[in-house]
């Protein structure tokens, strides 16, 4: 059973006897869950976020929360399905949470106390967010799915420090993290608005680099929406992504590479966007005459896809 005077060390070999204790059994819940929710023949299930929860005791006397949720389709047609398998941690300054939200291998995500705190000041209480019976934590997790790595790392930082923390960003904003073994812990949370000056350039930064990582994968609409989006102020986009270059450059050559890289990327962007444009307005002539109604979006999104080839940002 989890204690509040474990140590770092002892909640991570608890939580991975209890893993493999129940992983069987929460993989063979998972996939039952997602066979109700998929529909044979070309259907599709027009309801999302449609959810099951269980509860799991093991033999520590551990009770993990298990829950399920559909939340629709990837651009590819594949049935989305997510879980979350978590526990709360009562330590001596408050109550954390503890996930494993991969069934197939084991990787643990503590959200401390005074994130969760941080969490709620800075981000849910500002925003008027209404969780509807939704604890935190578990806000925290489903809406927070595209979080990644930052290249920030502040100057007063110790060796050990560098070796253990790290900044995560997100669409909510950043959230500092430790990493130690198997288990990730969440430190602080930081909104927009709470932001240095220049912590909020390096969020700039990394949302308009993952920006152009998302254009890498995504459909031909996909691709002109983001082309628009770095194409509203080019000048600007410009400027951000050479300070990104500056900033994680370990040398002036590699900073110098990066920059006519993404100098390449800024002209094919330009490019692609010119080209969908005159494609939509060729498109829309010959419809001219006709309601978007009796023709539709859709399929005057498939005329467009037709006609227009990828181009890669970033060519060799």
């Amino acid at each position: 059973m989890f204690t509040p005077s474990m140590t770092e060390e002892e909640i991570q070999q608890a939580a991975y006897k209890d893993y493999l204790e129940i992983r069987t059994r929460v993989q063979i819940a998972f996939e039952r869950f997602a066979q109700s929710m998929r529909i044979s023949g070309k259907y599709k299930r027009a309801i999302h976020s449609l959810s099951e929860s269980h509860t799991l005791c093991t033999r520590a006397k551990n009770t993990w929360n298990v829950n399920f949720r559909y939340t629709g389709y990837t651009p590819d047609g594949k049935i989305s399905i997510v879980c979350y398998l978590y526990i709360p941690l009562r330590r001596e300054n408050g109550v954390d949470y503890l996930f494993m939200n991969d069934p197939k291998n084991f990787k643990a995500e503590r959200v401390s106390s005074h994130f969760l705190q941080r969490y709620k000041e800075r981000y849910l209480d500002p925003c008027g967010i209404d969780l509807k019976g939704v604890h935190p934590a578990i806000y925290f997790m489903q809406n927070n799915e595209d979080r990644r790595q930052t290249c920030y790392l502040p100057k007063n930082w110790t060796d050990e420090e560098l070796a253990e923390k790290c900044f995560l960003v997100s669409g909510q904003g950043l959230s500092l993290i430790k990493l130690r073994g198997k288990v990730i812990t969440y430190i602080t949370f930081l909104d927009q608005e709470n932001l240095s000056r220049y912590k909020a350039q390096v969020y700039e930064e990394e949302e308009y680099f993952s920006l152009l990582g998302k254009a890498a994968k995504a459909d031909i609409l996909g691709l002109q929406a983001i082309c628009k989006k770095l194409c509203m102020d080019i000048e600007h986009t410009k400027k951000v992504m050479e300070r990104f270059a500056w900033r994680i450059g370990r040398t002036k050559e590699g900073r110098e590479k990066l920059i006519h890289e993404l100098n390449k990327a800024w002209k094919i962007i330009l490019e692609q966007t010119a080209d969908f444009d005159d494609k939509w307005k060729e498109t829309l002539k010959k419809y001219e005459a006709r309601s978007f109604l009796d023709f539709g979006v859709e399929k005057i999104a498939d005329q467009l896809r037709a006609p227009l080839e990828r181009k890669d940002l970033f060519l060799p």
